[in-house]
């Protein structure tokens, strides 16, 4: 497409229609893989609605809503969590096996390495069962 010097001031309008093009596009793709998890028996992310590139696909029996269980959950799926990097998750499956079963949210403060902050970013997204 040609554009003349009187036309160029278009080129900003243009530019925000490519992009409200590409956002809806993506909200499509991202809405089609949630409908095909679901259709498959598998529990999804909240995440997966609101950023697809980020958001993880999680066993059914590993999630209760949006929930990892943390006396259930693998090194693999605590990785999943905001904060929650290989070392912090092994520091909690090895305070798990010395001490046994989580018995509150809140015992997640007396693993080596999980302070405040990281306790306040995953909090929500754990349980005890």
């Amino acid at each position: 497409m040609k554009i003349s010097l009187k036309n160029q001031h278009l080129l900003p309008i243009m530019a925000l229609g490519v992009s409200v093009v590409m956002i809806f596009a993506s909200i499509f793709v991202s809405c089609h893989k949630v409908q095909k998890e679901l259709s498959m028996g598998r529990a999804v992310r909240i995440s997966e609605l609101v950023l697809p590139e980020i958001a993880q696909v999680v066993p059914e029996e590993q999630v209760v809503g949006d929930l990892f269980n943390l006396n259930t959950a693998t090194k693999e799926e605590l990785m999943r969590l905001d904060g929650i990097g290989e070392v912090k998750a092994e520091a909690i499956l090895e305070y798990r096996k010395q001490n046994g079963a989580f018995t509150t949210v809140e015992e997640l403060l007396e693993v080596k390495g999980i302070g405040e902050k990281t306790y306040e970013k995953i909090k929500q997204y754990v349980l005890i069962e």
